[in-house]
């Protein structure tokens, strides 16, 4: 007998605003966020209709259809993670939110996406037709994924 595990996470869609969109990640088809590229709270990346960043009173990283929350991102224990000031597409190819302000070398990190070992020039594609519709990519290669159903995929976890 094949036992399934499955993990139910009820998403709070009571945001009382989504976040804005970046004026340099809005765009009809896709937008990457390259290596060093941050976006703030009250953020995002946005393309046709779905966004992904960080609305300005929770501070949760949140992939929205409209103004439907899909995916938001959790910690090893599935709690939701909250307080983050900037998501930040690191050098070494992590995609991490921090509690803080780029480039001050004593904001923490407080969830982070990526895969152990030489991942640099990795960066984020938010595209709308490709599926899943948010990847941290390398050199082709998916290492962590989001579905327009809200569905995580992480080939390689830090």
């Amino acid at each position: 007998m094949r036992v399934i595990k499955l993990t139910l996470l009820i998403l709070p869609f009571a945001f009382s605003s989504l976040p804005d969109c970046h004026p340099e990640y809005n765009e009809n088809f896709y937008v990457e966020l390259k290596s060093q590229e941050h976006i703030l709270r009250g953020e995002a990346l946005c393309v046709n209709g779905w966004t992904f960043g960080i609305p300005e009173d929770t501070g949760e990283v949140v992939l929205f259809q409209g103004d439907q929350a899909k995916w938001i991102a959790t910690d090893i224990h599935g709690n939701v993670v909250e307080g983050c000031d900037f998501l930040n597409m690191n050098k070494g190819g992590t995609l991490a939110c921090y509690e803080g302000t780029p480039g001050n070398p004593t904001s923490s990190a407080l969830w982070a996406k990526g895969c152990p070992g030489n991942t640099k020039n990795a960066f984020v594609r938010f595209d709308r037709r490709w599926w899943p519709i948010v990847r941290l990519m390398k050199q082709g290669n998916t290492l962590w994924s989001v579905s327009q159903q809200g569905v995580e995929d992480h080939p390689c976890e830090l």
